[in-house]
């Protein structure tokens, strides 16, 4: 199947809606420009050229970097620390002596609570009494025992602890002295990992002191009562200061359980970015990869921002993207900008104006390098960023100039796979690389976008493109593609008739057929971008004649479909698009609003039942068939209108059902009140279809009320309709007179928005937001009430006037 190019922005938007350079000349153009490197960048954002990242003599360095920027061996350390810290606090519990050692329960009497045992309780050989009273029973007593401090048990544990300490420390300050060993230019920039490196060296030397020294002392002094016995209150106290230094890991722990920085993160993500590199454009030669090491405010609002996407999605995932920018953007421009990546570097594109990014570095590679400054023609620099997705809005090949931000629900939007517009080898004799990526744009870029590396790269696959684009007196395909002429031949023209003709075949064999002729032919990209863009249009702007709704041939397809005589739109809903039984209208037809299979039932029709929309048809799905061929067959009549020169917008055949209903990526309330308010001024005319006066379905339904209210904002032209029997009853109640009247005014007054519903609880939620967020429950309510009243009375009128007017003949 064909990849689409991705079509250019219009000729003045780069220029118009891009915020000027301070050098004015692109790369891209063969303007000089400074190195990342050697340019003078703000002081915030700092470069790191490792060479041992992309040289294979060095893969020793990358697998270690690798497996200490795993999550299991991360998630390992960080334990160890934990480990260390909470043990840090039971080590201080041991040498006060609050624990006890080998526990027993003994019997006393009082007898043995004298003065000589108290005393002898003080030697240092005796055992100690517990303080513990366990029961009471006459002359007798128990207690618990336990071993004295500095016991030959108390020394042993108290040698295991202060054994295990220094593991631990030991085990951490491996994990800092292999970063170190990996990359110490990257090691030593950081503040928090030089902090990190003192810490777990003074816990260390506390452990070395305690253990080899502190430890010996206190036990000499305790042991010999001696004269330095009297200084063991002191040595106490530095032992539990030294075990103190254990919380200062603490630190690490929090910034750990925040995220808030992984040791060698940058460079393992570099090293991921080479990887790419090399899979995507196998015959690569890297010179150079300067990481990115980003300003702590940089850092933060990323964080920040990352952190505020997951709450509002449930998930914020990273994808490493390849900038594609405009021409006016030098690397100097990006690299010395104090915010990094935001609007200001966005273009206009088929996705709107945004900043753009492809998953492939080949896409970018083509198209979106900047040459070298240094005059070697064949080498060329990609920018790469991380950018922050929570939910991306996959729009397929579908493309819009006018968008200025994703549907709700979404915070970015990828389309493709696309190949660039401009990039067309085949022109020039030569072999289309496979270029084409998936691409990314984020419309709100500041915080969401994080620059990480600058590649300077060498790819043999292009040095021929590059030598034919300089025969052909162009540096780039973006002049090759300005320069060449715009004109159709006449086999060109003929290839692009059949190519429209294949759309509206809706075959998907002889739409990529036709394209192969196209390409073939050298019909120009944009040409068959405008043939794809001018039938998604018409489709999309499209009506059902009412002449096929009031026909006999869709009564009879609704009956065999649904099995029933009178069947409603809910009924048809399954057999016509979720059934597994071969009726699914429009199910192998290419849309050609999309260019993939599956489409509206619209789509499926003659020529003569779709044209377009003259009226917008507002109505519920819970109608009978009968309800809506009685009503609209008495309207036309009313209106002395042909039924075949009617078309209507119904969502039932309007709207493509099969990306609604069977893949579910829409429910109709994205963008409602820009989308709708657009398709209703398009359209300039509403028909309402009630089911009845009294009671009517059509007021307990939030769309319709929506719709309502939507068309009276607008100053839209409405009117109402009603099928034969609710009429007649209507026009009956109307000949009682005043009572009749209000009668009938209080049942089509009835109107709740609040408590309406939506067959969608997300359509209903989103609807009555809007409502709320505007102008309130109350006004719509108000509007609506005003507009049917008005009907009523214009019914009443009709009445009055055909009653004089049959009465003078």
């Amino acid at each position: 199947k064909r990849q689409p190019r991705l079509p250019p922005p219009p000729a003045a938007a780069d220029d118009a809606q891009t915020k000027p350079r301070a050098r004015s000349a692109s790369c891209r153009d063969g303007a000089e420009a400074a190195s990342p490197a050697s340019s003078p960048h703000s002081a915030s954002r700092n470069f790191m050229d490792l060479p041992w990242l992309y040289q294979s003599r060095w893969r020793c360095r990358q697998y270690v970097l690798r497996m200490l920027d795993s999550q299991c061996v991360a998630s390992f350390f960080v334990a160890v620390s934990a480990v260390y810290v909470i043990s840090g606090l039971v080590a201080i519990f041991f040498d006060l002596g609050l624990v006890c050692i080998q526990p027993r329960i003994v019997s006393i009497s009082p007898s043995t609570i004298a003065p000589g045992f108290l005393s002898s309780a003080r030697s240092r050989t005796s055992m100690r009494l517990g303080v513990g009273l366990l029961r009471t029973d006459g002359w007798s007593e128990t207690a618990l025992q336990c071993d004295p401090l500095y016991s030959d048990t108390w020394v042993h544990i108290d040698r295991c602890i202060n054994v295990a300490y220094l593991c631990l420390s030991i085990t951490l300050a491996l994990e800092q002295v292999a970063h170190i060993c990996v990359s110490p230019k990257y090691y030593f920039q950081h503040k928090e990992l030089r902090v990190d490196f003192f810490i777990i060296l003074v816990c260390i030397l506390s452990d070395l002191i305690v253990w080899l020294w502190l430890s010996p002392l206190l036990l000499d002094a305790w042991r010999s009562g001696g004269e330095f016995y009297g200084h063991s209150d002191t040595l106490k106290i530095c032992v539990l200061l030294l075990r103190l230094v254990h919380l200062l890991l603490l630190f690490r722990l929090v910034r750990a359980v925040k995220a808030q920085l992984k040791p060698g993160s940058e460079i393992s993500h570099a090293i991921e970015i080479v990887d790419v590199l090399r899979t995507d454009m196998p015959n690569v030669s890297i010179h150079s990869v300067q990481v990115v090491k980003n300003s702590s405010a940089e850092l933060r609002l990323y964080e920040g921002r990352r952190k505020e996407i997951a709450e509002l999605r449930g998930t914020a995932s990273e994808k490493t993207l390849f900038f594609c920018g405009p021409r006016s953007t030098t690397p100097e421009d990006i690299l010395s900008s104090e915010h990094g990546l935001d609007t200001n570097f966005a273009m206009a594109g088929p996705l709107g104006f945004a900043l753009y990014g492809a998953e492939r570095p080949a896409y970018s590679d083509c198209c979106f390098a900047f040459a070298d400054p240094g005059g070697n023609r064949y080498l060329r620099q990609l920018l790469v960023f991380q950018a922050v997705v929570g939910e991306a809005e996959d729009v397929g090949y579908a493309q819009s100039f006018a968008r200025s931000r994703p549907d709700a629900g979404f915070d970015s939007v990828c389309a493709g796979p696309w190949t660039p517009a401009q990039y067309m080898p085949e022109q020039l004799g030569l072999e289309c690389r496979d270029v084409s990526s998936m691409v990314y744009a984020l419309y709100e870029a500041k915080g969401q976008a994080l620059l990480t590396a600058v590649v300077t790269y060498e790819n043999p696959d292009a040095q021929e493109e590059i030598d034919a684009l300089q025969r052909a007196g162009a540096r780039d395909w973006h002049e090759f593609y300005e320069s060449r002429p715009k004109e159709l031949n006449t086999q060109q023209a003929m290839e692009l008739r059949k190519f429209e003709a294949a759309i509206d075949c809706g075959v998907a064999a002889s739409i990529s057929d036709s394209i192969q002729r196209c390409k073939a032919a050298m019909v120009p990209e944009e040409h068959m971008d405008a043939v794809m863009i001018a039938k998604k249009e018409e489709s999309e702007s499209a009506g059902i004649s009412l002449a096929y709704i009031l026909s006999d041939e869709f009564l009879q397809l609704a009956r065999e479909a649904t099995g029933k005589s009178d069947p409603t739109f809910i009924d048809m809903k399954g057999p016509f698009f979720k059934s597994l039984d071969g009726r699914r209208i429009g199910q192998t037809r290419v849309c050609p609003r999309d260019l993939r299979e599956g489409c509206a039932y619209i789509d499926t029709l003659p020529k003569q039942y779709r044209h377009r929309a003259t009226h917008f048809m507002s109505w519920v799905w819970r109608y009978r068939l009968s309800t809506i061929r009685d009503a609209l067959s008495r309207w036309a009549e009313a209106n002395d209108a042909d039924p075949s020169e009617i078309f209507l917008f119904v969502c039932f055949f309007c709207n493509n059902q099969w990306r609604i209903l069977v893949e579910g990526s829409g429910q109709g309330s994205d963008n409602l009140e820009d989308v709708f308010a657009a398709r209703l001024k398009q359209i300039g005319k509403v028909v309402a279809v009630m089911d009845s006066w009294h009671a009517p379905v059509y007021l307990q339904r939030i769309w319709t009320i929506f719709e309502q209210y939507m068309a009276i904002s607008l100053g839209i032209h409405m009117e109402f309709t009603l099928p034969t029997e609710p009429s007649t009853t209507l026009i009956e109640q109307v000949e009682q007179g005043k009572e009749g009247i209000a009668a009938v005014i209080h049942e089509v007054s009835q109107v709740d928005a609040k408590s309406a519903r939506a067959t969608y609880e997300q359509d209903e939620r989103k609807v009555k937001d809007l409502i709320e967020r505007t102008i309130g429950f109350d006004l719509v309510n108000e509007q609506v009430k005003r507009s049917i009243t008005a009907w009523v009375a214009q019914e009443f009128k009709a009445r009055i006037d055909a009653l004089v007017h049959q009465s003078q003949t």
